[in-house]
């Protein structure tokens, strides 16, 4: 997973997230908060693409990206997040079970983007460590 700039909308770490905090509400985790998670800072992982397509011997192997945030979880990134913002900021998460992720996939292949669709086909991701 990722963040950073033009990192906005489909990144957890995005818009809906950093909205969340300086509003005073809790970001939204998917399938649990409290599971370890790696995530790539997306200029370093668009650097990482840029030195692979330019390096014959890049070609046919398995490259892994630098990651900016290692082995954390959910809630950890937003409780930390919120001290950065103001230091005295209590701050929950909000989950979303993955029986209602794939509830709502039901609807959302069909009626909007298909977001929470590919969600439910990545739910081993979000409900048990996911590390590099």
């Amino acid at each position: 997973d990722f963040f950073g700039p033009h990192a906005t909308s489909k990144s957890f770490l995005g818009d809906f997230f950093w909205d969340a905090l300086l509003n005073g509400t809790n970001p939204l985790a998917i399938g649990s908060a409290d599971v370890l998670h790696t995530y790539c800072y997306a200029p370093d992982f668009a650097n990482a693409l840029y030195v692979a397509s330019i390096n014959d011997s890049a070609y046919g192997k398995f490259w892994i990206c630098p990651h900016a945030v290692k082995g954390k979880t959910f809630r950890q990134i937003a409780t930390d997040a919120a001290s950065m913002v103001d230091e005295k900021t209590k701050v929950g998460v909000y989950v979303m079970p993955g029986w209602l992720v794939r509830f709502f996939a039901i609807f959302d292949r069909t009626l909007g983007d298909g977001f929470l669709y590919e969600l439910k086909e990545m739910l081993g991701f979000w409900t048990g460590d996911y590390t590099v």
